[in-house]
């Protein structure tokens, strides 16, 4: 998926994906459509292909014109309910 992201999107989770590794909580705080959503699919793509575990807190599109840009896993991926983008 990385090839999707943007530069600094890419820059974002190469940081928070390095501070995971030493206990650390990182915050990512961005404007409004800067990508934080698509950031978090990828923080978490990372995390489950290193057997890694994630509890995301489920994803909710702010408005109906945001909707249609994600789905959620399928029962096979073993991550749940999560949402994130197509």
């Amino acid at each position: 998926m990385s090839a999707l992201l943007h530069p600094y999107q890419v820059n974002v989770v190469d940081r928070v994906d390095r501070l995971l590794g030493m206990a650390a909580r990182p915050l990512i705080v961005a404007p409004t459509g800067s990508g934080k959503t698509i950031i978090a699919a990828e923080i978490i793509n990372r995390v489950t292909q290193r057997g890694g575990r994630v509890l995301p807190a489920r994803i909710y599109p702010i408005d109906e014109s945001s909707g249609p840009k994600y789905t959620c896993a399928s029962p096979a991926s073993r991550a749940g309910n999560t949402c994130a983008p197509r």
